[in-house]
């Protein structure tokens, strides 16, 4: 490739330089996308379909430890459900801040963690949740949710997030002469779902 020069003779760029990065990320893609479990991550559904459908539950917690009171409420909740036997999906605001706005859009304001959804409508946070169970009205809502496995996934180890696969963790999609594009795989944190349990 022919070098671009300024009027002082600096090295500007490399002609067709973008071009060529464009077509080294997109078959690198296509590379990645050959595997199932990529497949799945890249072309995730959007919650107003996934997370709509009947029998399905889901649970917004933070892993962030600033707040020990929030932090200990959403592993309460995460646990009780769980010694329920119930399947859902498992959404950190903390491990991925699309969550935060996906939860404030769906619940038209901003509000305290947990918050549990049942079949796509708002059940309640936290402590309505530990109130509902202990008053033995949590058990008829979750008779319709879909059963979990037994055991905690092998891959993430039940967090439902692993390193991204693309760049193991380092934000840089690929590296030209003069920069480094960042990865499209993955969320600011470096973290993309887990390919066998968050789908």
């Amino acid at each position: 490739m022919a070098t671009i020069t300024s009027h002082r003779g600096s090295v500007r760029g490399t002609e067709g330089g973008v071009e060529s990065t464009i077509e080294a990320l997109l078959q690198r893609r296509q590379k990645l996308a050959a595997s199932p479990a990529m497949l799945r991550v890249l072309e995730e559904e959007t919650p107003s379909e996934e997370d709509g459908r009947a029998g399905k539950m889901v649970v917004y917690v933070t892993s962030l430890q600033a707040v020990r009171e929030t932090r200990d409420l959403c592993h309460r909740v995460v646990g009780l459900l769980r010694g329920h036997g119930v399947g859902f999906t498992l959404k950190d605001v903390f491990l991925h801040p699309d969550y935060s706005k996906e939860l404030s859009e769906r619940m038209g304001a901003e509000g305290a963690l947990p918050q549990v959804f049942i079949n796509g409508k708002h059940v309640g946070d936290g402590p309505t949740i530990v109130q509902l169970n202990e008053s033995g009205r949590l058990a008829p809502m979750l008779a319709g949710i879909e059963r979990a496995e037994p055991g905690v996934c092998q891959v993430c180890g039940g967090q439902q997030f692993i390193l991204c696969l693309w760049c193991q963790g380092t934000k840089k999609g690929i590296r030209n002469t003069f920069s480094d594009l960042k990865c499209t795989v993955c969320n600011k944190n470096a973290l993309q779902k887990c390919p066998k349990c968050s789908m």
